[in-house]
């Protein structure tokens, strides 16, 4: 007969056998609010990960009811290009605004930038100034939620930042996912759907989910944000997108792979290195979030909340808290 201490020995080994799988394939780190952050800041439901080379996207749906829109995917040049303001706040703007939500809702995202999705007549082979989104990703929650964000600048970030995986949908979500540094704080400036002023102070995830979508309206991707080995990673799926725009395109050699190092060299906070975060430099014309390359005001870091990013829930965030020179 087998004594009491080894039989939960086996019992315990079967256990482990059984979850093997699942602990092989885990979920990736998600935020508290259980969601992947992708397009432009854009989340995406918790999905298994890649268990080979061979990629398996996932793909965005080719049409949307109501809507000329598509999804704008990698490496199309608009993606790479600085939105233009806009000055014209008519009832044509509000029903794009409009087709946005109905978009990023189809996409289970978070939040949608006007540069991931096209064509934009009134500004030809370019986008505006302007992203949507709704940190619950849930359209029950629109009258409290949903936020339009015309011309936006961000004036202050704080020095303290946060690090989590962020997905795109102009990269298939899930498919191009990475580590992701962000301030936890910022001060933000845009006018909404009407031109009106606002000006707001944003922490958390909707800071994040900000400083992601602005990043797609100053030509920048989440990945242009990853260390090398993370990038690395998901140059399969990148090498598909370009084949596959390269066999779609009139002319495939618009496309555009990755971000310049000297504009590299001014995002704020800086680039991810080997999963770490490197000391904060200079601020240049991106830091500043506006089109005159103003220079960002530093803010004294606040004490990390206990429960990790966005107050619990998820994956622990990885804090840093760095000075930023002037």
């Amino acid at each position: 007969k087998m004594a009491p201490s080894t039989r939960r020995l086996g019992l315990a080994l079967s256990l482990l056998l059984a979850l093997a799988p699942s602990v092989t394939l885990g979920f990736s780190l998600t935020t508290s609010l259980g969601r992947r952050v992708g397009v432009g800041g854009s989340a995406v439901r918790p999905s298994r990960r890649r268990q080979s080379a061979v990629p398996s996207m996932r793909l965005m749906p080719a049409s949307f009811e109501g809507s000329d829109f598509t999804i704008t995917e990698y490496p199309r040049p608009v993606l790479r290009t600085k939105a233009v303001e806009i000055s014209e706040f008519d009832d044509d703007l509000r029903s794009k605004i409009k087709q946005m939500f109905t978009i990023m809702y189809a996409c289970r995202g978070v939040g949608l930038a006007a540069p991931q999705i096209g064509p934009w007549e009134r500004w030809p082979g370019m986008a505006p100034r302007l992203f949507v989104y709704n940190s619950a990703g849930d359209s029950k929650l629109a009258h409290i939620l949903e936020r339009v964000v015309v011309n936006p600048r961000i004036v202050e970030y704080s020095s303290a930042t946060d690090i989590e995986v962020e997905g795109c949908l102009s990269s298939r979500s899930e498919c191009c996912d990475g580590q992701v540094c962000r301030a936890t704080e910022i001060k933000v400036e845009y006018q909404d759907e009407n031109g009106k002023e606002v000006k707001q102070k944003l922490k958390g995830y909707e800071a994040r989910i900000f400083q992601h979508e602005f990043d797609h309206i100053q030509g920048v991707l989440h990945l242009d944000r990853f260390s090398p080995d993370s990038r690395k990673k998901i140059q399969p799926e990148l090498d598909i997108m370009a084949k596959e725009y390269q066999e779609k395109a009139e002319d495939a050699s618009d496309a555009i792979l990755d971000l310049s190092d000297e504009v590299k060299a001014t995002l704020v906070p800086p680039p991810m290195v080997s999963g770490r975060m490197p000391p904060l430099g200079e601020m240049g014309p991106l830091g500043g979030g506006g089109e005159g390359g103003e220079v960002v005001k530093k803010k004294k870091a606040p004490p990390a909340p206990k429960t990790g990013f966005g107050g619990g829930g998820g994956a622990a965030s990885t804090k840093t808290k760095k000075k930023k020179k002037r």
